[in-house]
């Protein structure tokens, strides 16, 4: 256990609590008035977490592309992509069953309802086409001692992210996205993510020299460009417009690289090492809280009318995240007991 890096856990943990406030403070995004302080307070939030869903699969780069961590491909598909299958099955069951009506439903709709599944599970077959890929992508992060590791995230994040970037820009001439289009890079972004996750562990006695002041500098420079330039385009639109906060864009991607440096820089104090067990234990429960965590949400707002907008809007997206994170951790832990569940849905 002592050969575990904590960082890492403790990134997981920020990550997964980034995504509940990214999917409270969207809770009544799209409602409220654009020129509004509700709205500006949401998506200043929203900038601030958009990039959780890089960090996921930098995350998994990290930890699945080091040397000791080489499995078959055999072991690849029954231990790892099989229980992605199932638990994508799973939940997306448990889903359908809570959205539909069951006093006027027939087979086909529970089917249909449970391909269409929830919103938030578009991960999990992302995540299954990214490891898929791992054996390849192992290749090219070992191959000669990475000598093409730097190239090829080099590659990806100019011929995908940037490109993405563009493309995503609503307000461009058709002609210009025709001719992007013919330079496509025949390559997932998130096995981009993937590779610049264990580059960044690869590289990272050069990246942790970096000066705290100077990463935290350019994280919030960046947050405010994008508050700053989705605000002026939604208010030039008059809707709410969220093309910056793609997670295969620019900025998500920018700040994900630099937390994940932060956090790398950061010193486990003797603290934190003393609860080393209870952030591993947290850690590993992220996953299901990100499963599971849209029901608690839609569940305070439906039944106890607690939402984004119950109090100040400054106060209530951290203070409902923090209650759903709680319930959550509840449930994973009651549930963990329970082998069969503990097996297949967390």
């Amino acid at each position: 256990m002592s050969s575990r890096d904590i960082n890492i856990d403790l990134l997981r943990i920020c990550s997964c609590f980034m995504v509940i406030i990214l999917h409270v403070s969207g809770q009544n995004w799209r409602l409220v008035d654009v020129h509004s302080m509700e709205w500006f307070v949401f998506n200043a939030y929203d900038s601030a977490v958009r990039s959780c869903v890089p960090l996921f699969f930098m995350i998994s780069g990290y930890l699945f592309l080091s040397k000791g961590y080489m499995i078959s491909i055999n072991q690849l598909y029954k231990r790892n992509i099989l229980k992605i299958i199932i638990l994508y099955f799973v939940w997306s069951f448990l889903y359908a069953v809570f959205r539909v009506d069951f006093t006027d439903i027939s087979f086909e709709t529970l089917i249909y309802e449970i391909l269409q599944s929830e919103f938030h599970l578009w991960y999990l077959p992302a995540l299954i086409s990214v490891y898929i890929m791992i054996p390849l992508l192992w290749c090219v992060a070992h191959y000669e001692d990475g000598k093409y590791l730097k190239y090829t995230c080099y590659l990806v994040f100019i011929m995908g992210i940037l490109k993405m970037t563009v493309e995503t820009v609503p307000f461009l001439p058709e002609i210009f996205n025709e001719f992007l289009t013919s330079f496509s890079l025949n390559i997932s972004i998130y096995c981009g993510y993937f590779l610049i996750g264990y580059y960044i562990k690869m590289t990272r006695e050069k990246w942790i020299h970096i000066k705290m002041k100077i990463l935290l500098l350019v994280f919030l420079l960046i947050e405010l460009l994008g508050i700053i330039l989705t605000l002026g385009i939604s208010w030039w639109t008059n809707e709410p417009i969220s093309f910056l906060y793609n997670n295969q864009t620019l900025f998500p991607a920018i700040q994900a690289i630099i937390l994940m440096i932060i956090f790398l820089k950061f010193k486990v104090d003797s603290f934190l090492n003393h609860k080393r067990n209870i952030i591993i234990k947290i850690s590993r429960y992220t996953l299901f809280i990100y499963l599971f965590h849209p029901f608690v949400i839609n569940f305070l707002d439906n039944n106890l009318r607690i939402n984004s907008l119950s109090l100040n809007e400054w106060v209530s997206v951290p203070l409902i995240s923090m209650i759903v994170v709680i319930i959550c951790l509840l449930f994973a832990f009651v549930l963990s007991h329970i082998p069969i569940v503990k097996k297949w849905i967390i």
